[in-house]
């Protein structure tokens, strides 16, 4: 296991797509300050501290950018022969599957660190602080942590079961477009549904990840701004995300490891 993530981590420092994700990220956290620039407002009576509304949209990026990632530095595992090679050279189909895992995993988690010193240099700059009581600010980041090994091991299934690249790389983006566009839907509908049927639009919202970003961002701005969370959710299903992904965490993982050991290397 040790000889394959060095390996990974020898590929990743000379990965490309690693590099300029990597500044897209820090990229991200310095323009999401643009539109809570109180330069640019009217308003001499708002609340410029608007740190807290912003800093657990890292969430939303890693949704983003992760697909690519893993489609374009695991996808290569089938295209350039790399697991066949693997395997000769005496690792297990597991070991391969799980050191891909870990590389994806600690790639969010450096993406992740790069968006929040980002954006904190930008609240610095502006003056903000963390305005989110401790408890509330320990469950979005338990949420949140969750949410990327959740991240990363969904699109690792997705890369290491599926042998092609360009067909890993489409599907990958197109459950993307499809969360983006789905989760903001869903979470309206919860509104003006009650009972049954809004227990399964929670559910759905739930085990999407793009899903789970979007409700832990709405949160930390609901309680950045004072509002009652009883109101607008009276559930409080910020505060279950993490099981939801720790369940699909070890489901995915599992199953994965079964599908790429039953799998036919050409």
């Amino acid at each position: 296991m040790i000889k394959l993530l060095n390996s990974n981590f020898y590929r990743l420092k000379k990965n490309i797509s690693f590099w300029i994700l990597l500044i897209v990220m820090a990229y991200f956290g310095i323009f999401i300050y643009d539109n809570y620039n109180p330069i640019d407002t009217k308003c001499i009576d708002c609340n410029y501290n608007r740190l807290g509304e912003v800093i657990f949209l890292f969430n939303s990026f890693i949704c983003i950018l992760l697909p690519i990632f893993t489609s374009l530095f695991i996808g290569t595992e089938y295209s350039d022969g790399g697991i066949k090679n693997k395997i000769i050279k005496g690792h297990t189909r597991t070991n391969i599957y799980l050191s891909n895992l870990l590389t994806t995993i600690i790639v969010s988690f450096i993406y992740t660190i790069i968006f929040l010193i980002s954006v904190n240099i930008m609240g610095l700059i502006w003056g903000n602080h963390i305005a989110i009581p401790i408890n509330d600010f320990l469950i979005l980041t338990l949420d949140s942590i969750m949410l990327n090994i959740l991240t990363s091991s969904f699109y690792t299934f997705i890369s290491m079961t599926i042998p092609n690249k360009i067909s890993s790389t489409i599907i990958s983006l197109c459950i993307v477009i499809w969360s983006f566009m789905i989760s903001p839907n869903i979470s309206t509908k919860l509104s003006s549904t009650t009972g049954f049927t809004k227990n399964i639009y929670h559910f759905i919202l739930n085990i999407i990840p793009y899903g789970q970003a979007y409700q832990i961002a709405e949160h930390a701005n609901s309680i950045h701004q004072g509002m009652n969370i009883a109101i607008t959710d009276p559930t409080n299903q910020y505060q279950i995300l993490w099981i939801y992904s720790l369940c699909l965490i070890i489901f995915i993982n599992f199953y994965g490891i079964f599908i790429l050991n039953k799998k036919e290397l050409n």
